[in-house]
Order: C-alpha cells, then sequence, then structure tokens
C-alpha cells in the first residue's frame, strides 16, 4: 500500500510526543538483561527529549557514543547468556547484534554529523531496529529458557554469567592471606588490639575493650598481646560457628568473612520495588557492589577501586536527585527524611570511604560489608517501606521507566506545537533551503525505513505543492500534514 501524508504525520506525531517505555512486552525474566533493556529505553527517551531542549550537535554525539558503548557493554553479556544456556539462535542473534553496533550505530553518527540524518529519525531507528527487532528476539529466547524449565531469574550480575545459580565460592588459602590483610593494617606481621578494634568498627560490629582484649586471649597462642597470621588462620579455621553470649566471636567474625569473600551479592526478590526506575537503579547499586567484591579476587589496585567508588558516587547522586522526585511527586510521608539519609550517604559516607582507602584504614572488603548494611538494608529497606506504601494507597507507580516520567503524569502525551511542525519541516530540509525537494522527501522515507518508489515521491509532492515550483515549502508543509 503507498505511503501517504497521513502515515508521515502520525508517524511524526509519535516520535514527538508519545514517550519511550519499556513496559511489560519487553521484559524477560533475565534480571540483567532487564535492567540493560531499562537503560536502553533511558537512552531512546533522552534523544526523543534532546530535540526539544535544542541540545548541540556536540551533546546528541555524545550520548550516541555513550548508547554505543553501552550497547557494547550489553551485547557481551546478552551472548554470554545465550551461549551458556544453550539458545539454538544464540549465533545469528549474536551476528545481529554485533552488526547493529559495529554498522548501523556507526553509520547514525557518522549520518548525523554531516546532517544527512535528523535525531527524530535516529529515535525511530532505535525503535524499528533496537525495540521492534533485537530486544523483540531477546523476548523469544526468554521464552525459549521458560519453555524448557531453564531458571534463569538468579542473573543479576555480570559475574553471575561465570558461575551457576546456587554457586557459593570456596575459601582458600589466598582467601584467608586476605582475611589477615583486612586486620594488619601496618603489615608488620601482626594483629594489635588497635587494629582488631578498627575492623569491627568497620564492619559495624559492636564491640567493646572487653570484647577486644577477650578476642585477643582467645587468638594469642604465644602470649606476645598480638596475633600472628597462624594464629588467626587457627582460630578462624577451629572457631565456633555460634555466637558467645559474652559478645562478639571469632565464629561469627569469620562467617562474615566468609559471606564477604564467597557468597555473590545479589538483589533479589526482597529489594524490588515495583517501580521500574528504582529497580533498575538498585539492580545497578548491587553490580556495583559486586564488582568491588570481585575485584579484591581479581587483585585490582588500589586506583582501580577508588575509582569503581567515584563512579558509584556519581550514580547515588543521580540516584538521589531521581529518588527524591519520586517521593515528593507522590507525597510519601518520610520523604524528608529518606533523601536526607541518601544525601549524607552520599556526600559523607562514600567520600569518607574514598579518603580511608587511600589511606589505608579501609579495606575493599569493608566497603563491600559497609554497602550491604547501610545501603542494602538500611536504604533500600526503607524503599520497599515506601513502595508499600504506595501499593497501600494505590498508587500506581509501574509507568515510571525513565527519568523523564517524573515530570509527567501516566498517561502523559504531548500535543503538536508549531515549534514540532519547524522541527519536522527542518527534519526534512536537508540544505536548509527553506523547501523540501524530491531527492530530500525520498531521503526521508529511506532514513525511517518507509518504502517509497519515485511515483510515490512524485505524487507526495503533487498533494503538497500548491505552487506548483515542485518542491514543499513551510506552509504547504504545514498545510497538507494538518489536513
Amino acid at each position: 500500500m503507498a505511503i501517504t501524508w497521513l502515515e508521515i504525520n502520525n508517524l511524526f506525531r509519535n516520535l514527538l510526543n508519545e514517550p519511550v517505555r519499556m513496559g511489560e512486552k519487553y521484559r524477560t525474566g533475565i534480571p540483567l538483561v532487564d535492567s540493560h533493556h531499562a537503560q536502553v529505553f533511558i537512552f531512546i527517551e533522552e534523544i526523543r527529549q534532546a530535540i526539544r531542549q535544542k541540545q548541540t550537535q556536540e551533546q546528541l554525539m555524545q550520548t550516541m557514543a555513550k548508547l554505543e558503548d553501552f550497547c557494547g557493554y550489553h551485547f557481551s553479556f546478552e551472548s554470554k547468556i545465550m551461549t551458556k544456556l544453550g539458545y539454538p539462535g544464540a549465533d545469528d542473534h549474536t551476528k545481529t547484534l554485533v552488526s547493529f553496533t559495529n554498522r548501523v550505530l556507526n553509520n547514525w553518527k557518522t549520518s548525523l554529523a554531516n546532517g544527512t540524518l535528523h535525531p527524530l529519525e535516529v529515535v525511530y531507528g532505535l525503535k524499528t531496529t533496537v525495540v521492534d527487532a533485537i530486544i523483540a528476539e531477546d523476548v523469544k529466547y526468554a521464552q525459549y529458557f521458560a519453555d524448557n524449565g531453564i531458571d534463569v531469574s538468579w542473573i543479576e550480575t555480570p559475574q553471575d554469567l561465570d558461575r551457576g545459580k546456587d554457586y557459593v565460592g570456596t575459601s582458600t588459602p589466598e582467601d584467608l592471606k586476605e582475611t589477615f590483610k583486612v586486620v594488619d593494617r601496618d603489615g608488620g606481621g601482626t594483629i594489635s588490639p588497635e587494629e582488631l578494634a578498627l575492623l569491627l568498627k568497620n564492619l559495624n560490629v559492636k564491640a567493646s575493650d572487653a570484647d577486644i582484649a577477650r578476642l585477643i586471649k582467645e587468638a594469642d597462642q604465644d602470649g606476645d598481646g598480638e596475633i600472628d597470621y597462624s594464629e588467626l588462620i587457627t582460630i578462624m579455621t577451629n572457631s565456633s560457628q555460634t555466637s558467645s553470649q559474652d559478645g562478639i566471636s571469632w565464629g561469627e567474625i569469620n562467617n562474615i568473612f566468609k559471606a564477604l569473600l564467597n557468597e555473590p551479592v545479589r538483589m533479589g526478590e526482597k529489594y524490588r520495588t515495583g517501580i521500574p526506575l528504582i529497580d533498575s537503579l538498585h539492580a545497578q547499586i548491587f553490580i556495583f557492589i559486586e564488582d568491588i567484591r570481585q575485584a579484591i579476587h581479581n587483585k585490582q589496585t588500589k586506583e582501580q577501586l577508588i575509582e569503581t567508588i567515584a563512579k558509584l558516587e556519581a550514580f547515588c547522586q543521580s540516584s538521589v536527585s531521581i529518588e527524591s522526585k519520586i517521593l515528593t511527586k507522590f507525597g510519601y510521608p518520610g520523604a524528608d527524611d529518606h533523601i536526607q539519609n541518601l544525601t549524607s550517604f552520599t556526600k559523607r559516607v562514600i567520600e569518607d570511604w574514598k579518603q580511608k582507602l587511600a589511606n589505608g584504614v579501609l579495606h575493599p572488603l569493608e566497603v563491600v560489608q559497609a554497602l550491604k548494611t547501610t545501603m542494602v538494608d538500611s536504604i533500600m529497606g526503607e524503599g520497599m517501606k515506601y513502595a508499600k506504601y504506595f501499593a497501600d494507597k494505590g498508587i500506581d507507580v509501574s509507568w515510571l521507566e525513565t527519568p523523564q516520567d517524573l515530570d509527567r503524569n501516566k498517561d502523559y502525551t504531548d500535543t503538536c506545537s508549531d515549534e514540532d511542525l519547524k522541527e519536522t519541516f527542518k527534519v526534512v530540509d536537508r540544505d536548509g533551503g527553506g523547501t523540501i525537494s524530491p531527492a530530500e522527501l525520498s531521503l526521508l522515507l529511506n532514513n525511517l525505513n518507509l518504502g517509497a518508489s519515485e511515483e510515490d515521491i512524485a505524487r507526495l509532492i503533487k498533494e503538497a505543492d500548491q505552487d506548483g515550483d515542485g518542491e514543499i515549502d513551510y506552509g504547504e508543509l504545514i498545510t497538507i500534514m494538518k489536513s
């Protein structure tokens, strides 16, 4: 069927006015993949909104570069998932993913730079290529896993791809050496009472001077008042797994370290709020925590770890802003206190961690423990409370998928303005000459993947061209688009 001006008009109205949302349609049930998909939709919406905000070409190119990097990152994990779990269409889907990154995205960047592609056409290309084709295929492999009884609900972090659902690491001699390093701050080869006290403080474990003295006495075999490596290994491997009636025990300390070194950090269902934007942010924080935990096994340098903490800090700052808007927008009574906790955590705690890591009075394992107790159990625990408040009050928050959604309501749809129509004209008038030639209209329809023959182009020009000059000026486009 031949393309009409009505179809072109509807397409532009959709691109300019309708928010891009993931919804349930493109959820796979694989937490890592779904959190990545959510980020792709955020990128698409950012590009769409950039047009309204009159962003420069350089700003748009930066967003495109970020999207390209993210797609490469996401596609590598997606390929691993399909291969690991035996999806029959893995090879073909992986080729499509690689082709999209290497050919399509690069082509779009080049075309944007030389003016033969408009950001609106990029949004359309992303919706048809990434969303309707690539992500739709992701839903197919998720269905394959479901049909074959393959559980994928545990794949939350990139590290999960290299282990199984019930994976728990085992303590090795290297882990025990790492445990000793955590406590022996000055590298002197023994653990002093002061170093043990600092450890427990950093792990948020309450311990009195009497507790410290008792713990030292229980482990100190040679009576020198400190604990050497062999003494720590002996007490850690032979300690009771039960708590002491007198206070913190070596068994409890051993359990903390075993969990930190060996148990993957996963979000699970416990910390899901039912607010897609928040859940996507929470999932990323768990990935950060697991990155830091794995960094210890991977022997990352102090500088690399501090860089990861800095990224976490920047991410948390962005999250505070988003969470604050949500709580205020929907009238959560505990909003002020929760935002104060978030802000304090970002400004004070994380900055404090960076400094302590740099000067050696904090170990990455202690950061992991602090993130699990402060960020996860406390702050995210509060997230579950406000999610329950919204549910109890019948407040629907399931449509909040992108930061842009915070400035509109559930059923929001923009209305076309004169500015939108001018933007539409700019999309087609490539050379800025003030008229749309047959060649420019043909390029538009080609970029929008709308099949149009030379006869179609001639007909469309004739229908809009009121003065008979063979081209379409701004007034003529407005007339035909509104008719």
